[in-house]
Protein backbone atom coordinates (compact mmCIF):
# COMPACT_ATOMS: atom_id res chain seq x y z
CA UNK A 1 0.00 0.00 0.00
CA UNK A 2 1.87 3.05 -1.22
CA UNK A 3 0.66 6.46 -2.23
CA UNK A 4 2.57 8.34 -4.88
CA UNK A 5 2.97 12.00 -4.10
CA UNK A 6 5.01 14.19 -6.39
CA UNK A 7 8.42 13.49 -7.87
CA UNK A 8 9.00 9.96 -6.54
CA UNK A 9 7.84 10.82 -3.01
CA UNK A 10 6.18 7.59 -1.88
CA UNK A 11 4.37 7.01 1.37
CA UNK A 12 4.84 3.45 2.53
CA UNK A 13 2.67 1.20 4.63
CA UNK A 14 4.95 1.92 7.60
CA UNK A 15 4.32 5.64 7.19
CA UNK A 16 0.57 5.12 7.57
CA UNK A 17 0.95 2.59 10.41
CA UNK A 18 3.08 5.03 12.42
CA UNK A 19 0.69 7.88 11.71
CA UNK A 20 -2.17 5.65 12.93
CA UNK A 21 -0.32 4.91 16.19
CA UNK A 22 0.10 8.63 16.79
CA UNK A 23 -3.55 9.30 15.93
CA UNK A 24 -4.70 6.65 18.40
CA UNK A 25 -2.37 8.02 21.11
CA UNK A 26 -4.88 10.83 21.81
CA UNK A 27 -2.25 13.54 22.10
CA UNK A 28 0.26 11.53 24.12
CA UNK A 29 3.95 12.00 23.45
CA UNK A 30 5.57 8.74 22.34
CA UNK A 31 9.18 7.76 21.84
CA UNK A 32 10.20 5.85 18.71
CA UNK A 33 10.78 2.67 20.72
CA UNK A 34 7.27 2.94 22.21
CA UNK A 35 5.79 3.28 18.71
CA UNK A 36 7.87 0.31 17.61
CA UNK A 37 6.57 -1.75 20.57
CA UNK A 38 2.95 -0.80 19.79
CA UNK A 39 3.40 -1.86 16.17
CA UNK A 40 4.93 -5.18 17.26
CA UNK A 41 2.02 -5.75 19.67
CA UNK A 42 -0.33 -5.19 16.73
CA UNK A 43 1.56 -7.84 14.78
CA UNK A 44 3.20 -5.39 12.36
CA UNK A 45 6.69 -6.13 11.10
CA UNK A 46 8.31 -2.71 11.00
CA UNK A 47 11.93 -2.16 11.97
CA UNK A 48 13.01 0.40 14.53
CA UNK A 49 15.13 2.18 11.91
CA UNK A 50 12.05 2.51 9.72
CA UNK A 51 10.12 4.00 12.65
CA UNK A 52 12.83 6.63 13.16
CA UNK A 53 12.97 7.38 9.43
CA UNK A 54 9.20 7.78 9.14
CA UNK A 55 9.00 9.93 12.29
CA UNK A 56 11.63 12.23 10.80
CA UNK A 57 9.59 12.41 7.63
CA UNK A 58 6.32 13.08 9.48
CA UNK A 59 8.04 15.85 11.44
CA UNK A 60 9.53 17.42 8.32
CA UNK A 61 6.09 17.32 6.68
CA UNK A 62 4.55 19.11 9.67
CA UNK A 63 2.36 16.24 10.87
CA UNK A 64 4.26 15.60 14.10
CA UNK A 65 6.06 17.62 16.72
CA UNK A 66 9.37 16.37 18.06
CA UNK A 67 10.27 17.33 21.62
CA UNK A 68 13.62 16.34 23.06
CA UNK A 69 13.99 15.44 26.72
CA UNK A 70 17.28 14.70 28.43
CA UNK A 71 16.18 11.45 30.05
CA UNK A 72 13.62 10.07 27.63
CA UNK A 73 15.20 11.23 24.38
CA UNK A 74 12.92 12.47 21.63
CA UNK A 75 9.15 12.22 21.92
CA UNK A 76 6.69 12.65 19.07
CA UNK A 77 3.08 13.75 19.01
CA UNK A 78 0.68 14.36 16.17
CA UNK A 79 0.01 18.03 15.57
CA UNK A 80 -3.59 19.08 15.82
CA UNK A 81 -5.97 19.79 18.64
CA UNK A 82 -3.67 18.22 21.27
CA UNK A 83 -0.28 19.54 20.40
CA UNK A 84 0.13 22.55 18.19
CA UNK A 85 -0.31 26.06 19.53
CA UNK A 86 1.22 25.72 22.98
CA UNK A 87 4.64 25.47 24.54
CA UNK A 88 6.18 22.51 26.35
CA UNK A 89 7.87 22.26 29.73
CA UNK A 90 10.48 19.51 30.06
CA UNK A 91 12.03 18.48 33.36
CA UNK A 92 15.78 18.04 33.03
CA UNK A 93 15.81 15.72 36.03
CA UNK A 94 13.05 13.17 35.41
CA UNK A 95 12.18 13.91 31.76
CA UNK A 96 8.53 14.79 32.46
CA UNK A 97 6.92 16.65 29.57
CA UNK A 98 3.95 18.96 30.16
CA UNK A 99 1.91 21.27 27.97
CA UNK A 100 2.07 24.93 28.93
CA UNK A 101 -1.06 26.91 28.24
CA UNK A 102 -0.86 30.12 30.21
CA UNK A 103 -2.14 33.64 29.60
CA UNK A 104 1.06 35.10 31.09
CA UNK A 105 3.21 33.26 28.55
CA UNK A 106 0.93 34.45 25.74
CA UNK A 107 1.27 38.03 27.04
CA UNK A 108 5.06 37.65 27.10
CA UNK A 109 5.11 36.27 23.54
CA UNK A 110 2.85 39.13 22.45
CA UNK A 111 5.32 41.57 24.08
CA UNK A 112 8.22 39.96 22.21
CA UNK A 113 6.33 40.31 18.93
CA UNK A 114 5.32 43.95 19.50
CA UNK A 115 8.41 45.29 21.26
CA UNK A 116 11.09 43.26 19.51
CA UNK A 117 9.46 42.39 16.18
CA UNK A 118 10.05 38.70 16.72
CA UNK A 119 7.42 35.95 16.56
CA UNK A 120 8.17 32.93 18.73
CA UNK A 121 7.05 29.56 17.34
CA UNK A 122 5.29 27.35 19.89
CA UNK A 123 6.21 24.35 17.73
CA UNK A 124 9.91 25.03 18.18
CA UNK A 125 9.96 26.40 21.74
CA UNK A 126 10.41 24.19 24.77
CA UNK A 127 11.28 25.43 28.25
CA UNK A 128 13.65 23.24 30.26
CA UNK A 129 13.97 23.19 34.05
CA UNK A 130 12.79 21.24 37.08
CA UNK A 131 9.21 20.04 37.54
CA UNK A 132 7.47 20.61 40.88
CA UNK A 133 8.21 17.07 42.14
CA UNK A 134 11.93 17.28 41.31
CA UNK A 135 12.14 20.76 42.84
CA UNK A 136 10.66 19.39 46.09
CA UNK A 137 13.12 16.46 46.05
CA UNK A 138 16.02 18.81 45.46
CA UNK A 139 14.97 21.09 48.34
CA UNK A 140 14.76 18.09 50.70
CA UNK A 141 18.27 16.98 49.72
CA UNK A 142 19.83 20.46 49.78
CA UNK A 143 18.06 22.55 52.43
CA UNK A 144 19.69 25.98 52.59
Amino acid sequence: MTEKKGRGDYKTRAYFLIKDVLLSADGAHLRADEIYDILRERGERVGLTTVYRQLTRLTEEGFTRKTTTENAGSCYSLLGEHCSEHYHLVCTECGALDHLSCDHVEEFMHHIALRHGFTVSPLKTTLYGLCAACTRKKKRKDPQ
